[in-house]
């Protein structure tokens, strides 16, 4: 299975740069989707079995190529491996064989790196579509003095849903570190009170400790 390595080496890392290109890529046409109901939840998933189709396809195709250059190169890698004798003496010859169970782990092993490398630039495009959504809405509406603003929490609120029912998470994350609920809001009325002269259209909200 050593044989496969750098075949499943090159598919996952060509898998990640692609994703995260493709991803950026669709920007606008997830901003459609979420201006026309999409949540975070179904961007995410549109992202995650992109990867998951592209880890698979590129296992695929990478297993004949992986197998022609193993091949070819076998009879030089042959000479590098000290020679080996059996119990009567004779030599042991090295020879070039496909598992097709081997094939199989490949395969799976590739399109499972594809998704979990997807995970970050599926939660990123989720993110960009609601922002593409945001900025939308304020081209359209901000002449008419509709103030539109996109408010990032980056970070867990320090309301009942953590604070009640994830105390052992609340009390490791320490003083001050949570976002709290009379810092959200007076960002939202530090908002909703600016001049129109020089309007903040995305804010993002964080603890000290929370790292970017």
């Amino acid at each position: 299975m050593l044989v496969f390595l750098p075949t499943v080496a090159a598919a996952a890392l060509t898998a990640a740069a692609a994703i995260a290109v493709g991803a950026r890529r669709q920007l606008r046409e997830l901003g459609l989707l979420a201006a026309v109901g999409a949540d975070r939840r179904h961007l995410g998933q549109i992202v995650l079995l992109q990867g998951a189709g592209l880890g698979l396809v590129g296992g695929l195709a990478g297993i004949p190529l992986g197998l022609a250059v193993t091949w070819a190169a076998f009879p030089v890698m042959r000479t590098w491996l000290n020679p080996v004798v059996d119990e009567h003496g004779a030599s042991i010859v090295p020879r070039f064989s496909v598992i097709g169970r081997d094939i199989r782990w490949v395969v799976a092993f590739t399109a499972t790196v594809a998704l979990l490398t997807s995970l970050r630039p599926a939660f990123a495009a989720a993110k960009a579509g609601l922002r593409s959504l945001a900025q939308s809405m304020a081209r359209a509406y901000g002449p008419q003095g509709i103030h539109v603003a996109h408010v990032v929490v980056d970070g867990g609120i320090a309301g009942d849903k953590i604070i009640q029912g994830l105390p052992q998470f609340a009390q490791a994350m320490g003083e001050d570190g949570l976002v709290s609920l009379d810092g959200l809001a007076d960002a939202y009325w530090f908002l909703y009170t600016q001049a129109r002269a020089a309007w903040t259209h995305e804010l993002d909200l964080r603890t000290y400790k929370e790292s970017f």
